[in-house]
């Protein structure tokens, strides 16, 4: 697995693990964490994507106003 983390450039992505003390019981867990912005910055550079037909833009304008049609 880290070979392929390494090679696709996805290290940050990996999750962490933390300990976390539950409020409402006071009980120590372990829970699994990822940093967003490395995972969000992957997907936005994948080239396979990234692509005209995946993207639904109106009126090919990203900044433009959705339609109300699904």
């Amino acid at each position: 697995m880290k070979s392929l983390f390494t090679h696709y450039g996805l290290e940050d992505i990996q999750p962490k693990a933390v300990d976390v003390i539950l409020p409402s019981s006071k009980v120590d867990v372990e829970m699994a964490i990822f940093d967003i912005k490395p995972g969000i910055y992957s997907l936005l550079t994948s080239p396979s994507l990234m692509q005209d037909e995946n993207l639904n833009f109106p009126d090919n304008n990203p900044f433009g106003v959705p339609s109300d049609t699904p």
